[in-house]
């Protein structure tokens, strides 16, 4: 029809903004697969897990302090909580790690190659790359530390842009090691200032926080509409890069009753129970696209009004509306589709 025309014209024009564009390969073995989501579920198991892990562990130790099998499963959290946690280039570089993208489809479209990031962030102000939607466990964003990780480009961004989590994983026993390979940052805000203030000031910074993870489902993509980020973005100098993750939110689903996202927000980790494969914590092959767009100019205010946070919104909120709807067709699953945003 011609609407459809006139829709396919304008996609191709807005594709013109597109600098560089990686596509999943056609061939992919049995072997790259499995391999793929191994190493997914790992990390999706382990999320998973060590909260109840965490809970159980003190109450074997209360009940029976000198079973061998109690200091046996305390053992994992005594050995992670000593040593310390950090980015490891090595891990991400392995085998095993790489074929993860294969097994979601993994494909990206960047409308600021990773060489504009560093010199952007090196030469002029340090960057916020804003990612959206947040999903159960972003699996988006763990593909983009690795696909082409042998590219000095893409492994030096991944070095400076640690991402921002809550407080408590930082501390948490096994998870702050296993998430911790892609380098974390405190997300309070006075870690991200110190942060943004310094020699690599950059972040990559989960806007919609875990009251976001509450939204996900397979069959429709809202995203919460905040703020803070922005006023941290106008009181630091730092300029803002939207990042939306197709298919972040249809690789697992979750329990999302109020409550749970209530205590999960409180505590400020993931209480719920989420599921994919078999019914299982499994991530699900979907395809996942990992759309970029060009930094955003965000002005220096130091104490920034309402108005003054709320333009800068809006044209955030605008460009992460004109990356879903113009690539969103990149991914079989948004096909039909629209974005919600949902006021905090």
């Amino acid at each position: 029809t011609f609407p459809a025309f006139l829709s396919f014209l304008a996609a191709m024009a807005d594709m013109s903004r597109v600098k560089a564009l990686y596509t999943a390969p056609e061939h992919v073995s049995t072997l790259e697969r499995w391999a793929g989501f191994l190493a997914a579920s790992v990390f999706s198991l382990v999320y998973y897990i060590a909260p109840v892990y965490m809970i159980v562990a003190p109450v074997l130790l209360f009940r029976q302090p000198t079973a061998m099998s109690t200091w046996l499963i305390l053992a994992p959290a005594i050995i992670s909580a000593a040593l310390p946690s950090g980015h490891s280039p090595a891990f991400l570089k392995s085998w095993l790690m790489r074929q993860m993208p294969k097994y979601f489809q993994y494909s990206e479209v960047l409308e600021s190659t990773d060489r504009e990031l560093i010199d952007y962030s090196a030469k002029r102000k340090p960057l916020i790359l804003a990612v959206q939607p947040h999903g159960v466990f972003s699996y988006g964003g763990v593909c983009s530390a690795l696909i082409d990780y042998g590219a000095s480009e893409r492994a030096e961004v991944v070095a400076r842009f640690p991402t921002a989590v809550a407080s408590v994983v930082m501390g948490f026993p096994v998870l702050k090691h296993v998430l911790g390979v892609f380098g974390l940052l405190d997300a309070s805000k006075k870690s991200l200032m110190k942060q943004l203030s310094g020699k690599k000031g950059n972040v990559v910074l989960y806007v919609g926080g875990i009251a976001e993870l509450f939204l996900c489902s397979p069959t429709e993509e809202k995203v919460l509409a905040r703020k803070g980020f922005i006023k941290v973005a106008m009181q630091a100098g730092a300029d803002i890069v939207p990042v939306y993750l197709l298919g972040n939110t249809t690789v697992l689903q979750v329990v999302r009753h109020p409550i749970l996202s209530f205590i999960s927000r409180k505590l400020g980790a993931t209480i719920t129970l989420f599921w994919g494969r078999w019914g299982l914590p499994l991530p699900l092959p979907r395809p996942v696209v990992y759309v970029r767009g060009a930094p955003i100019d965000i002005p220096k205010i130091s104490d920034p009004s309402d108005e003054d946070i709320q333009k800068a919104f809006d044209r955030y909120m605008s460009e992460v509306k004109r990356l879903f709807d113009t690539y969103k067709h990149l991914n079989p699953d948004y096909k039909n589709k629209d974005l919600a945003v949902i006021a905090k």
